[in-house]
């Protein structure tokens, strides 16, 4: 058995798959073989601290899709705010805890790397509908 480390770098945004194309020789045979990577957009994420007036002046500057999405998900199981906390931490996102005023939502924030971009700040803001009991 063969084992060859392998550094995946982030070239540029993408939806695709990064695929590892090679070939070896086995005996007098050539094998060519495509390889699909399990590199996940976490790992070109760094956790990035930011105050209420880095954060808010730029969530109020991104005007929309593409940069500013928003949805209204109904029909999942919800989560305690520190169970969405958890697994934004889990995605390299950073949770900054009372920094939006209303206390039943948070923002978190992150930097992506890649070649081309250099880090780009990533912005996330929760909106949550406490639930009535």
């Amino acid at each position: 058995m063969v084992q060859i480390p392998l550094e995946v770098v982030n070239l540029r945004p993408s939806r695709d798959v990064a695929v590892l194309d090679f070939s070896y020789k086995f005996g007098s045979t050539m094998v060519n073989a495509k390889l699909r990577l399990l590199a996940i957009l976490s790992k070109f994420l760094q956790p990035i601290s930011v105050s209420s007036e880095e954060f808010f002046p730029q969530w109020r500057s991104l005007s929309g899709p593409p940069l500013k999405l928003q949805e209204v998900i109904r029909g999942v199981k919800p989560l305690s705010l520190l169970e969405m906390s958890n697994l934004f931490n889990s995605y390299r996102l950073m949770v900054s805890s009372r920094l939006d005023p209303n206390p039943n939502n948070f923002v978190a924030s992150t930097t992506f790397h890649s070649e081309s971009t250099q880090a780009m700040l990533c912005l996330v803001r929760i909106i949550t509908l406490p639930l009535s009991r």
